[in-house]
């Protein structure tokens, strides 16, 4: 990887993981580089034919920032980089050692990756260096976060670049099951983002209104009454072929009588 400087006119941008820079974002790191430099230079490639002019690969918010700061040129890493599938793996491994990437900017090239260069589940996570299921979860955010909640989704949160609102990627993850699983609505969808980005809703919440779902309960009704119910074990001494013929019957036979029966007892079907 050889390091050279570039003049800036000569240098554009196309394919990468960080989508639309906000400008107070842009703006801080515009401060830190005027008042300490460029620490890290970024990656680009040759464009085609013409040595001459190169493609940012990754660190598109440092060109930009330095292209404000009216930098004539830039460090830069010159990678020589054989295909588009190279481009944006490159670009995402890079950009995974960031501390502030979203999980819907990951998302996003992992998608290209697996529709667009053809590229298997396991085979992005082999190459990127994750696993299968982390590339899964990121798919998915990508395609089926709401809008105004795809900068909260996170792989951390708590830590010193998590911001009030935020989402683990796990709750994210789960609101997508649940919301796949028992179809629901788009808006059903965006009410589990906005209870969950407000803090009301932990994993062991999710799961209870999952369960509520399960059977009839009105996503709302079961949102606003989930903090009423509290899940209790129960062990029912059966004998060992009984509980082989409930298995080849039904998938979850002894729960659903048990729950059946609970609830006829119950108030909660003035839930449904």
């Amino acid at each position: 990887m050889k390091i050279q400087n570039i003049d800036i006119s000569s240098i554009q941008q196309k394919e990468n993981s960080r989508g639309k820079h906000k400008e107070n974002d842009l703006a801080s790191l515009m401060g830190s580089i005027k008042k300490e430099g460029l620490l890290q230079p970024i990656g680009v490639k040759p464009k085609g034919k013409h040595s001459f002019l190169y493609e940012v690969v990754f660190g598109n918010r440092r060109f930009e920032a330095c292209k404000k700061l009216g930098f004539d040129s830039i460090p830069c890493n010159v990678l020589h980089l054989d295909s588009k599938r190279d481009f944006i793996l490159t670009n995402i491994i890079e950009n995974a050692q960031r501390s502030d990437v979203t999980v819907y900017e990951q998302g996003r090239l992992y998608t290209l990756l697996n529709e667009e260069e053809d590229m298997s589940i396991p085979e992005i996570a082999v190459r990127v260096g994750v696993t299968m299921s982390n590339v899964r979860s990121c798919i998915n955010a990508f395609k089926d976060t709401p809008k105004e909640y795809r900068d909260k989704v996170k792989f951390k949160t708590g830590g010193a670049n998590s911001r009030k609102g935020d989402i683990p990627i796990s709750l994210s993850e789960r609101i997508i099951q649940i919301t796949k699983r028992y179809n629901l609505s788009s808006s059903d969808r965006q009410e589990l983002f906005k209870a969950v980005s407000e803090g009301f809703l932990d994993i062991h919440k999710l799961s209870a209104i999952a369960n509520l779902v399960a059977v009839g309960c009105p996503l709302k009704k079961a949102i606003k009454n989930v903090d009423r119910f509290q899940y209790v074990s129960v062990r029912v001494p059966l004998l060992k072929e009984e509980i082989k013929d409930y298995r080849e019957q039904w998938d979850y036979p002894l729960t659903n009588e048990l729950v059946d029966a609970i609830f006829e007892a119950t108030s909660f079907t003035r839930l449904i």
